[in-house]
């Protein structure tokens, strides 16, 4: 006897995107101004101009399973059976 099984599971762009703009570290943040502000220093105080993720409802994962089974009785005397098997498996995430 034997088996082999494959999952595969989606869990989408759980990371997300987002994009940084100096709106929020320029001199007035109400107010567009050129001259100052910066992307980075937006970024380094976490204030997204902007963000998506992606979330998928059935999230997944991948995994690889192989496995058998051989079993046997021997009839030893009509009083002794023996049950002998044996079983091995393979399991690999991906």
């Amino acid at each position: 006897m034997g088996q082999l099984r494959s999952t595969v599971i989606n869990t989408g762009l759980w990371f997300g995107a987002f994009s940084f703009n100096p709106a929020w570290t320029q001199r007035n943040p109400q107010q567009a101004d050129t001259t100052s502000g910066s992307d980075l220093a937006s970024f380094l105080l976490g204030y997204p101009a902007s963000g998506s993720t992606n979330s998928n409802a059935q999230g997944s994962v991948q995994n690889k399973f192989a496995g058998f089974y051989i079993q046997d009785d021997i009839k030893v005397t009509s009083r002794l059976t023996v049950n002998a098997g044996c079983a091995g498996r393979a399991d690999r995430a991906d």
